[in-house]
């Protein structure tokens, strides 16, 4: 009888390990994607308006039950998150100039020239010199979630008005 060329075997090695991990993977979790919003029809679960740009909008996503609270500025998002805590099944996406990003991916400045829908004036952006080129060299930069809902908050009211 002849033995099996080693060979051989390492190739059925990688689909092994691929079983494996599929059969061993929770069948209750669900990949969170890219979130989906519809400009113009759509509306904010805080302030209740109607979404129309997306550069300023924010998605919170739970993995388990699959809903989708939406956010026409980053104002009413914080503002949403210090009234209802995000659970630790919710996922929060956030619009950069170019990309959706996991909140704790993102970095979030105030630009004060910049008019937001809800006027909080808080922008995201995918780091900090990218955030500083557009809001100045030594604007405060925060961070998902160290910094929300308590600490933007009271930044919104300050540079611009309470979203509450």
């Amino acid at each position: 009888m002849s033995r099996p060329q080693i060979g051989a075997c390492r190739s059925w090695l990688p689909v092994g390990i691929l079983l494996l991990t599929v059969g061993c993977a929770d069948g209750n979790s669900t990949t969170v994607e890219r979130p989906e919003i519809r400009l113009g029809l759509d509306e904010c679960d805080h302030c209740h308006m109607i979404l129309s740009e997306e550069r300023f909008a924010a998605v919170v996503a739970d993995s388990v039950s699959g809903e989708r609270l939406r956010f026409d500025d980053l104002g009413c998002l914080a503002s949403y998150l210090e009234i209802f805590p995000k659970t630790r099944d919710s996922h929060v996406w956030v619009k950069t100039e170019s990309e959706w990003l996991p909140a704790t991916e993102a970095v979030f400045v105030f630009v004060p020239d910049t008019v937001t829908p809800m006027g909080s004036g808080l922008l995201a952006y995918s780091n900090a010199l990218e955030a500083r080129a557009v809001a100045g060299a030594e604007a405060q930069v925060y961070r998902f979630p160290e910094h929300f809902p308590e600490t933007i908050v009271e930044a919104v009211a300050t540079h611009r008005f309470d979203l509450n």
